[in-house]
């Protein structure tokens, strides 16, 4: 990893590497980059970090380097560095045999499917009670 840094007492840039706690300037060019303190060349797609646990990619923008971090996920993670961890993640759809439902994340994992209303069961080879099971506990035989 590494981390462009302007020295003040050098004419020039120098490059050096990120150390634990480091961090460059928080000028923020957009939700997912921060500026980091440049040099004259710049060099695309190296892997940057901005002080928190998430690493990114430089991104060169008119001269300019930016530490472009990666989008929020269900990790237990701040991702993208603004503090919060896993916020934002849109509850997914989800499909099983007690219907349509969604899929949401808590504590770092996505949880199992939710939604759907459970029914009694039939021998039909479904799980209408929704418990994970197929045609279980039927008072008569089933065979399909």
């Amino acid at each position: 990893m590494i981390e462009l840094r302007r020295a003040g007492w050098i004419v020039g840039w120098l490059l050096v590497a990120c150390a634990s706690g480091t961090e460059p300037s928080t000028t923020r060019r957009d939700a997912s980059a921060t500026r980091l303190d440049g040099g004259p060349t710049c060099t695309d797609d190296v892997v940057c970090t901005t002080g928190c646990e998430s690493e990114g990619r430089v991104r060169c923008e008119d001269g300019d380097a930016f530490c472009e971090l990666p989008d929020e996920s269900c990790n237990g993670r701040d991702d993208d560095c603004d503090g919060l961890v896993d916020e934002a993640i849109a509850p997914r759809t989800c499909s099983s045999a007690c219907g349509g439902g969604t899929i949401t994340c808590e504590d770092g994992a996505f949880t199992a499917c939710s939604g759907g209303s459970a029914r009694p069961e039939t021998c039909d080879g479904t799980d209408e009670d929704c418990d994970g099971a197929i045609d279980e506990a039927l008072t008569r035989g089933c065979a399909n």
